[in-house]
């Protein structure tokens, strides 16, 4: 089993992809990938104003709100507020959104999958539980500060915003309330006939 701790506090910032703020890459594959060849991403997003969000074509996307009052999204079509209580809403990297603060800044937590070649999932857990592999990558991202997190006999806490990746057998128990558990599944494509 391989499991790597990924403090918030270490992750170096960069522009997002329409230069309309900042964002901390947590995880990527491949390691050498770019913004616009990664296969899968998860990343920190800091959002001091309202705008458009950055298109991702072919790319499955979720987010949810770590910090802040809330944003609302809209497409012309409908409109959605997320806020910090909100559950993990997930969309087409397609889809035209503009972001609208509600009430100042915002950070928020994101994972992106190229569709053809991976899929995701996000689940938000309010209460202490156990994750038990399915065979994927998991990630597991603290939404409070202390959360206590046990792989094989070894003992974590993580900080906020802090991530735990584990990519083998083994389960983890998570012993804290308020933590996101990230799976990212490579798709089997059926060979042609």
């Amino acid at each position: 089993m391989v499991w790597n701790l990924i403090a918030a506090n270490s992750l170096s910032s960069m522009p997002w992809k329409n230069g309309g703020g900042t964002t901390r890459e947590v995880l990527k594959f491949p390691l050498s990938s770019t913004i616009e060849t990664f296969d899968w991403r998860i990343s920190i997003a800091a959002v001091a104003s309202s705008g458009p969000f950055s298109i991702f074509p072919g790319i499955d996307r979720t987010m949810i709100v770590t910090d802040g009052e809330g944003i609302e999204l809209n497409d012309k079509k409908k409109r959605i507020t997320l806020r910090q209580a909100d559950e993990p809403f997930s969309f087409p990297g397609e889809v035209p959104y503009q972001g609208i603060l509600v009430d100042g800044p915002i950070a928020d937590l994101n994972v992106m999958t190229r569709r053809t070649r991976y899929s995701h999932s996000m689940r938000r857990h309010r209460s202490a539980g156990t994750s038990i592999d399915r065979g994927n990558v998991r990630v597991f991202v603290a939404l409070a500060d202390g959360l206590s997190c046990a792989v094989g006999t070894k003992s974590l806490v993580l900080a906020k915003l802090d991530s735990l990746l584990v990519d083998g057998r083994e389960s983890v128990a998570v012993a804290s309330a308020d933590w996101l558990e990230i799976e990212i599944a490579q798709r089997h494509l059926e060979p042609k006939s």
